[in-house]
């Protein structure tokens, strides 16, 4: 259509409203349109005012307007729409019912002006990826998204968020277009070369090294991987002076610590460290004490495979006014400082030259194996005398250690004053000497039992034929005599708390009837019991045994003065046998019945009672049949051989509740219990029951 001198399209009508005579409409009627679009108002009557406004309020009389001069028109300059916006209008002419509000909405659609890549050129090698990002303008733009192409696939690839893998050697153009039609686009230019591929690691045979002076070892290093470009490495060592490094081979100039690094050449920055420590050589032989005036050391000692020893740590000093002293430990194969339950060390302070008060001791594995040990004082207090003990030292020696001469050995010892002059020796070598017996195994059947009391006791009496005894596993305090101060050692040896601490027995079971025992067949809750242990038979002229006896929950042996009440029996006398005993840790109570000067248990009868126990079961010991065992069983002879015999367990002993008579019964039999309605009982409850034919009140 024609206005004026300017063609213009016809746009189809929509969203007309029609109230009385006069209608409005736009061209275009809302929507979507890009920016700058033109919007054009029309009325269907010449001479008809439109009043519009464009931010969505309602127009009023005072508010933007135009007026057609012919029917159908439209105002000339049109709308401007550059964002969203909502066009609200209303026509009114004299004569005429204004017409009703007109409203059009136009969202508009912000293009792409330009893309900018944050790189134009790319180089990449084979395998490598970079990925390029996009700033797309304006900010406002409706679509910002993007598409990714390369030119070249074979040489790059691209994906949908613009990482960009290199494939092989060539070029490709990888291009970033605009999504929403506008046509802009960025491009970037990818190189691909062949790789150079770097060292990424180094590996070297050893990570420390031990060295004494004069010594040297050749490290060696694995470089990978297996294909890079440059694998040659280079060797250097700091601080210098303590050791040399070339190729590799690394030689012990002085004593300290030096750190050996292996870097890549290639540039990669790859190394590898050994950490080398240099010491002064060994010397032959053990240390001659005499020869120092300052020295700390230990004294000469023996003991045996699994056993526990206590050496005493002296210091011998010219001055009196030693402040604190350290070294490290060298143990031989085999021998280990003990732990206490905190897991620490058990290396104390002794107090003959000094108090806890003054100095502390502290001890620290080191990552050489060696055992660090410090004494020293906070508040510079000086040991007391010139001369002995500063520190005790606990050594478990394994059941396999190597026997014979070992050496322990004080490393780099240190001893200061308060004013920092300090006295050094290298090396302070002792010797342990690790016999090939086992203390208290008096005759040679690598257990310790009550047969080994039997050996001993023929060895202070001179009895018998004693030739095939070791006297020196019965010397088991090691002070060179075998008296009664060795039994008692054995015997605490075979209860768990000797000076060589507890050793594993293994028996072989014989007949169990040569050892039993006897208890009533009830036994009332909060009451005790009499224990009767009896040998069934002593034709083999036994003289001693051991056992462990396990008793149920609710039963234990009564005390009295902190002792268990396990006593010797009618079939000997306290004269003639000595009985002691020993909580162990799995529950049970060690007992262990010798003779001092190796008398027989009585043999004049058939069950000859040996010992009695006395059981207290608790006020809520649970009720019915329990068992009672006595395990670990061995018998001496006078001749130092005995036997090991079977376990004995027994269920014929019940617990009842308080006030039940005595149950009588034959031993092993089953008194059966019922409820007066005949119901079967496991154990009689309160009120009547029959036991056993007979009627039982229990109260």
């Amino acid at each position: 259509m024609k206005y004026g001198d300017t063609d213009y399209i016809a746009y189809y009508k929509v969203n007309a409203i029609s109230m009385g005579n006069l209608t409005i409409e736009a061209n275009p009627s809302g929507g979507t349109v890009n920016a700058g679009t033109k919007v054009y108002l029309t009325c269907n009557e010449s001479g008809a005012s439109i009043f519009y406004t464009t931010d969505g309020t309602n127009p009023i009389y005072n508010s933007n307007t135009f007026q057609p001069t012919n029917g159908l028109l439209y105002n000339s300059s049109g709308i401007t729409i550059n964002q969203t916006t909502t066009i609200k209008a209303f026509a009114a002419k004299r004569g005429y019912e204004s017409s009703s509000y007109g409203t059009w909405t136009f969202t508009v659609i912000q293009l792409v002006t330009s893309i900018t890549l944050n790189k134009t050129t790319l180089s990449l090698q084979t395998g490598q990826s970079e990925t390029l990002t996009a700033t797309v303008k304006p900010d406002n733009a409706t679509d910002k998204t993007v598409s990714w192409t390369s030119s070249n696939t074979s040489v790059a690839t691209v994906t949908s968020s613009g990482k960009v893998t290199a494939i092989s050697k060539g070029s490709a153009t990888i291009t970033c277009t605009a999504n929403d039609g506008s046509g802009v686009k960025a491009t970037c230019l990818v190189t691909v070369t062949d790789p150079i591929i770097k060292v990424t690691s180094i590996t070297l045979n050893k990570t420390s090294l031990s060295l004494e002076t004069g010594q040297n070892e050749t490290l060696t290093a694995t470089v990978k991987p297996d294909n890079a470009t440059d694998k040659t490495v280079t060797w250097s060592s700091t601080p210098t002076g303590i050791v040399t490094v070339d190729n590799g081979k690394v030689t012990a100039i002085s004593k300290g610590s030096a750190t050996i690094t292996c870097t890549a050449k290639d540039g990669s920055g790859v190394n590898a460290t050994c950490e080398v420590t240099v010491k002064d050589p060994e010397p032959d032989g053990y240390t001659d004490i005499s020869q120092y005036s300052n020295i700390v050391y230990l004294e000469p000692a023996s003991t045996s495979p699994e056993s526990t020893i206590t050496l005493p740590v002296r210091m011998k000093n010219a001055q009196t006014n030693i402040s604190g002293f350290q070294f490290d430990l060298v143990l031989p194969p085999g021998v280990s400082v003990a732990k206490d339950e905190d897991n620490f060390y058990l290396i104390e302070l002794s107090t003959d030259r000094t108090t806890t008060r003054k100095h502390t001791v502290s001890a620290q594995l080191q990552a050489d194996g060696t055992i660090r040990v410090v004494c020293y004082s906070n508040n510079n207090s000086t040991f007391s005398g010139t001369d002995g003990n500063v520190l005790s030292m606990t050594l478990q020696v394994a059941a396999d250690a190597p026997t014979g001469d070992q050496s322990i050995k004080l490393r780099d010892v240190v001893m200061t004053t308060p004013s920092l002059d300090s006295h050094n020796v290298p090396w302070v070598v002792s010797k342990l000497t690790i016999e090939d017996y086992i203390p208290g195994d008096v005759n040679g059947d690598k257990l310790v039992n009550v047969v080994d009391v039997a050996g001993v006791v023929n060895l202070i009496l001179n009895n018998g034929d004693t030739s095939k005894l070791n006297r020196k596993a019965a010397d088991v305090n090691s002070d060179g005599n075998i008296n009664v101060v060795d039994v008692a050692g054995v015997v605490n040896i075979i209860l768990g708390g000797g000076a060589n601490g507890t050793r594993t027995q293994t028996r072989a079971g014989v007949d169990a009837s040569l050892l039993f025992f006897l208890t009533p067949s009830s036994i009332p809750q909060g009451e005790t019991s009499t224990m009767h242990i009896k040998l069934q038979s002593n034709e083999d002229k036994f003289t001693g045994c051991q056992f462990d006896l396990y008793l149920p929950e609710g039963l234990s042996v009564e005390e009295e003065d902190g002792f268990p009440l396990v006593e010797i029996g009618s079939g000997t006398t306290t004269r003639r046998h000595v009985v002691s005993t020993s909580a162990q840790p799995d529950g049970a109570l060690r007992v262990v019945c010798y003779s001092n000067n190796n008398y027989v248990f009585n043999d004049t009868e058939i069950g000859s009672e040996i010992l009695t126990a006395t059981i207290r079961v608790a006020g809520d010991a649970p009720l019915g049949k329990c068992t009672i065992a006595l395990r670990n069983i061995t018998l001496s002879r006078p001749d130092a051989t005995g036997v090991s015999i079977d376990d004995w367990d027994a269920t014929y002993c019940a617990v009842v509740p308080s006030g039940i008579d005595d149950i009588t019964a034959d031993q092993g039999s089953d008194s059966k219990v019922f409820s007066l309605s005949g119901q079967r009982l496991t154990a009689p409850c309160k009120g009547v029951n029959i036991v056993g034919g007979r009627k039982v009140v229990v109260k």
